[in-house]
């Protein structure tokens, strides 16, 4: 859908971008880094104006990783 396409935003957030949660460090291979990195960059291409790119210095409780 063409639509979905060109979805854009005034300002995207992007949260949690520490290593190990961006690219998860539990992959099944490139292939899943590769589709991590397509959405991220899918996510910064959809902002108009502005996007915010947070990290934790230090993240005292992480959550476990799933998969």
């Amino acid at each position: 859908d063409t639509r979905i396409e060109r979805l854009e935003f005034p300002v995207i957030f992007v949260c949690g971008t520490e290593d190990g949660l961006l690219p998860l460090r539990r992959t099944d291979g490139p292939q899943d880094i590769e589709e991590e990195r397509r959405l991220f960059y899918v996510a910064l291409t959809r902002a108009k104006e502005h996007v915010v790119v947070t990290h934790a210095r230090l993240r005292t409780n992480p959550a476990p990783v799933s998969g």
